[in-house]
């Protein structure tokens, strides 16, 4: 079995990158790998622009962090209730992957 982080780069992910990547891939087989690939880019580039120190506990970093997502998702072609349930999933996937 390869390691997480060589299958990651091997894709040209980062490790955190490739997280958002399987999350978004699991969540609507409906798109093609490369519509998940910019979507994933996308999001974190996003997230590492706004997470300073300490976001988890600065509710308005949050909310422009999930303004954004919902931005993202909406132009990646999801719907209205799948953004809802996306942007909890990928919130909660911050916190864990990208804490400062």
């Amino acid at each position: 079995m390869r390691n997480i982080g060589k299958v990651a780069e091997d894709l040209g992910f980062t490790e955190t990158e490739y997280a958002f990547y399987k999350m978004l891939k699991a969540s609507n087989g409906k798109k093609d790998d490369n519509s998940y690939e910019a979507l994933s880019h996308s999001i974190v580039k996003a997230l590492e622009n706004l997470a300073v120190i300490d976001w988890v506990h600065k509710d308005d970093v949050q909310r422009e962090m999930r303004r954004q997502i919902k931005s993202i998702l909406r132009s990646g072609g999801y719907h209205f209730e799948e953004i809802e349930v996306l942007i909890a999933r990928i919130m909660d996937l911050a916190r864990v992957r990208m804490i400062k």
